[in-house]
């Protein structure tokens, strides 16, 4: 089975590149550059986030502020009883 191919959208001649372009060069240069800038920033972005999920989440005095709301609410309890 064969397709078949409209021609009524092809560009006139007059638009169209007669023969091959050479090349610069410039966009395997500035990928590159941009890969390693997009790289570094995601391995900062990943150090700082594992520095942060190291960090003790429950410190001490937020242990004691707990323990005491317990032993204030039982005293109380007692009391109201």
């Amino acid at each position: 089975m064969s397709v078949n191919v409209g021609r009524c959208l092809q560009l006139p001649e007059s638009e169209c590149f007669p023969e091959p372009q050479a090349k610069s060069g410039i966009a395997p240069r500035l990928q590159r550059d941009s890969l390693r800038a997009a790289y570094s920033s995601y391995r900062d972005l990943s150090r700082r986030y594992v520095t942060e999920f190291n960090k003790p989440r429950i410190r001490l005095r937020s242990i004691v502020g707990l323990v005491g709301a317990c032993g204030v609410g039982l005293v109380v309890g007692r009391v109201m009883q």
